[in-house]
């Protein structure tokens, strides 16, 4: 075919390209309403983040060659082709600007409602003129009605769309989660100063209680999270994590709700309630997905139905042959897409799935070393992340139960260590210092005792030592766990650090993987990674290079070791301690708006640890932020007694004592008759959540 030919045929088939193009981005967008529920592969999601992008310049391209095609005289258009056909493709490509109503990626593309209205306003103006404009009088008045029934949708999805993102706003979860009651909001302004003692005391023995009908007791009418409230446990934990997600300050009447809620379930409902709830916030705020959508949903696929009713009535075989064909695959092709999607839509509503994403830094390691060449490609094409995702292990599906290790290890420490707020505050502290203390390894705290993101990187590779010899094969299920575990929080450090902690270094990788390359010099590029950690543990390569002991590869050797001079199941449940403490420690660090921010690309685990935490009574990021700076329990109590023995001085030489300040002394009365005046504040309230006013002690000498 010469270049004149190639150049009339795309003449002909330009606008049919571009209308069978949109309508292939919206077919392959359905992916994306599915992607939460399924792993699919790095590549595979970068192809649908694409299609994402493309689908809008596509249409108004395909609208804009149309538009084009309009102004030509008649003559100039193809023999075979039809104006009036044409014209009918206007609506449905309004129906494909108006988009799916797909998950946002960000979260901000809510907040930048007022943009998308403009948008959807420019879009209805030009499909209507340019259907309006050329639409011929003369026109099958069948195809005329076709269009309009198409048009009724289209124009909805334009309007709807910004008036969705505009509901689905971040900072209208904010208000929502915010109290309205003034009592409400004061209470929970001052729990910073007052009660956190009064509350450990009554959460302690509630949790020692462990009987569901002396929980009743337990319940503050002031709570604005009582059980009574809320017709289904998963509505309560919906209302916490709305709370959660705008970093919401509990009260301690709250708290205490939430814990006497937590104590009734197990891990098995808990897990299911948590998905729940978070999936319902996912849907709210990224699916933007209401009552009101259903009902629209059902008219974009009614009318579209109707309007092939009246096209297959129509006589439609003075048309062109191909026109035609391309007519029904769109109109029927978009049914087919906004029947898929409603029904995607509804089946994506229920919980979320029980995956938790694995990285093995050992792993990628040999995966490195074994195909040099293939890294210096990805390097030099800006994808070695998408690389290493591929090389890293495959998803498992496990999380129930380690939500379980989570929930052991909340009332574990409600009851074995939490006996004071001094106490409280040091138990929300630890990242494996309780475990290894209980376990008497006191030796291995020196491992904890560096930055997180380090200690993280360390147990990992520790935990990947252990794993991988023969004496310490992990037949039972806690080294299971501990893997998992492990894998996950590397997740966690190579693709979302911010989540595992605020400046946590991702570069860390690369150091260490510097270091580890340096050693093996590529002496065993064609070991597995269980080959390569028997070689290091066995012939330890370390005693080659003296300076190498002063590495970070060599800390890990000796964290290693140390372990398995620990060994058997011990071994296994030192590790695991240490690793659900480290998962914790994270999970309360990390802001609301972040844990938000992380569903649009895939929620992480580790939201469902952090709702898990404050649901169990613990403190979350704001109320530590919050709080005060207290004394020690030892330290109050010796201040408590020289305040005592200062009043009695003061008191033989005059003084008046107002709130625990001296003030000058009062001359004696006119009567001479000595005369001791005691007045107290008003009755202080000793319930929860209430501020104590102290006494005032007005002393007059004689």
């Amino acid at each position: 075919m010469s270049v004149s030919g190639v150049q009339q045929w795309w003449d002909e088939w330009q606008l049919r390209v571009l209308v069978l193009g949109s309508l292939a981005i919206q077919l392959f967008l359905l992916n994306r309403q599915i992607q939460s529920k399924f792993n699919f592969p790095a590549w595979f999601r970068a192809y649908i983040r694409l299609a994402y992008i493309a689908s809008e310049p596509v249409t108004i391209n395909a609208l804009a060659t149309l538009l084009n095609r309009q102004k030509k005289p008649p003559e100039s258009n193809s023999a075979d082709g039809s104006r009036e056909l044409e014209l009918l493709w206007t609506p449905i490509l309004l129906m494909h600007l108006g988009g799916l109503n797909l998950p946002s990626y960000n979260i901000q593309d809510n907040e930048q409602w007022g943009h998308h209205v403009m948008v959807a306003l420019t879009q209805v103006s030009v499909a209507l003129y340019v259907f309006c404009s050329w639409w011929p009088a003369s026109a099958n008045k069948r195809i005329l009605a076709a269009a309009i029934l198409i048009f009724i949708p289209g124009i909805l999805k334009c309007i709807v769309k910004p008036w969705a993102a505009r509901s689905a706003r971040f900072s209208r979860l904010q208000v929502q989660a915010s109290p309205s009651d003034p009592d409400i909001l004061r209470r929970t302004i001052r729990i910073a100063e007052v009660d956190l003692e009064a509350y450990v005391q009554r959460a302690t023995a509630m949790v020692k209680g462990e009987q569901s009908v002396t929980l009743e007791k337990w319940k503050d009418p002031r709570s604005s999270l009582d059980d009574n409230q809320f017709k289904s446990h998963s509505e309560k934990l919906e209302t916490v994590c709305r709370m959660l997600c705008a970093d919401h300050i509990f009260s301690y009447a709250d708290r205490l709700q939430n814990l006497i809620s937590f104590c009734k379930s197990d891990g098995r409902t808990l897990h299911s309630s948590v998905g729940s709830a978070l999936s319902n916030i996912y849907n709210l705020v990224y699916a933007k997905q209401d009552t009101s959508s259903r009902r629209m949903w059902m008219l974009k696929v009614a009318l579209p139905m109707a309007a092939i009713c009246l096209f297959h009535s129509s006589h439609n075989e003075s048309y062109g042959r191909h026109d035609v064909r391309v007519t029904l695959v769109l109109v029927y092709g978009t049914v087919v897409v906004e029947l898929t999607f409603g029904l995607l839509k509804m089946w994506t509503q229920s919980g979320w799935p029980d995956m938790l994403p694995q990285y093995n830094f050992i792993g990628f390691v040999i995966c490195s070393i074994s195909n040099p060449t293939l890294k210096r490609i990805a390097e030099l094409l800006g994808s070695k992340d998408l690389l290493y995702q591929q090389w890293g292990p495959k998803p498992c599906y496990s999380s129930m139960h380690i939500t379980r290790l989570v929930c052991g290890h909340i009332k574990d420490g409600w009851i074995n260590y939490i006996s004071d707020a001094d106490r409280y505050k040091a138990f929300n502290d630890m990242r494996g210092q309780w475990t290894l203390e209980r376990k008497r390894c006191e030796s291995l705290v020196w491992s904890l005792e560096r930055p997180f993101d380090e200690s993280v990187l360390l147990w990992h590779m520790a935990t990947d030592f252990c794993l991988h010899i023969p004496s310490k094969s992990p037949e039972h299920e806690s080294a299971s766990r501990c893997r998992e575990i492990s894998n996950y929080m590397m997740h966690l450090l190579f693709a979302n650090p911010d989540m595992l902690m605020a400046g946590s270094r991702k570069d860390l990788l690369g150091t260490t993987y510097t270091e580890l390359e340096a050693i093996l010099n590529g002496r065993w590029r064609t070991m597995s990674d269980g080959e390569l950690a028997r070689k290091i543990i066995f012939f330890n390569v370390f005693e080659a290079e003296e300076e190498s002991k002063q590495g970070f590869a060599y800390d890990t050797l000796v964290l290693a070791q140390r372990l398995m001079h620990i060994g058997g199941e011990e071994m296994w449940e030192v590790i695991q301690g240490v690793w659900v403490e480290m998962l914790c420690y994270s999970a309360v660090r990390c802001r609301g708006y972040l844990h938000a921010k992380s569903f649009g690309t895939g929620m992480e685990y580790l939201s469902f640890v952090w709702v898990l935490l404050a649901y169990g009574g613990m403190e979350t990021l704001p109320e530590r932020l919050q709080r005060t700076q207290r004394l020690s329990k030892a330290k109050r109590m010796e201040l408590q007694k020289g305040g005592e023995s200062s009043a009695a001085a003061s008191t033989s030489r005059g003084t008046v004592l107002v709130k625990g300040q001296d003030i000058a002394a009062v001359p004696s009365t006119s009567q001479g008759t000595g005369r001791v005046m005691e007045e107290n504040a008003a009755a202080s309230s000793t319930s929860l959540g209430e501020a104590t006013a102290p006494e005032i002690h007005i002393v007059i000498a004689p």
